[in-house]
């Protein structure tokens, strides 16, 4: 008893009541894993072409800021994470994957394919009409929408 009471002034007692045992072996059923090697070489290709358009975007910025443009004007920030974005759905669809800008390329890109060429029209026209809803910009790129 004075060995006890002796153990527990020292702190004896408040670490052997803590301790917590855990079994020395796994008694339930070990489920191998299995790497959906699919998913993977998406995740791969996404990144590819995430990369490579970050890699292009970043060089023609550059490249128009060298060439005395105002690379800094709100509009100008718009207009490249719009280009981001259609380059990005250009190199999806090669590599077969969906984007949203697919849809309203496939809608403003008409393609005609004949024996020797394959010719394209980027409808304006219907660009125009589409943007009748914002006839305040007056193009000089300062303007936050």
């Amino acid at each position: 008893m004075v060995e006890e009471s002796r153990k527990e002034k020292i702190g004896v007692g408040l670490l052997t009541n803590n301790i917590v045992k855990f079994p020395k072996t796994f008694k339930g059923k070990k489920t191998p894993k299995i790497v959906d090697l699919d998913a993977v070489r998406v995740q791969e290709d996404i990144a590819f072409c995430d990369n490579l358009v970050e890699g292009l975007m970043v060089n023609l910025i550059h490249n128009v800021g060298e060439n005395g443009f105002d690379i800094k004007k709100d509009k100008f920030i718009g207009d490249i994470s719009f280009l981001n974005e259609a380059v990005r759905g250009a190199l999806y669809r090669q590599m077969g994957f969906g984007h949203p800008m697919q849809g309203f390329m496939d809608m403003i890109v008409k393609t005609e394919k004949d024996d020797r060429e394959i010719l394209t029209r980027v409808d304006l026209d219907l660009i125009d009409r589409m943007n009748k809803s914002n006839p305040k910009d007056d193009g000089n790129g300062d303007d936050i929408s």
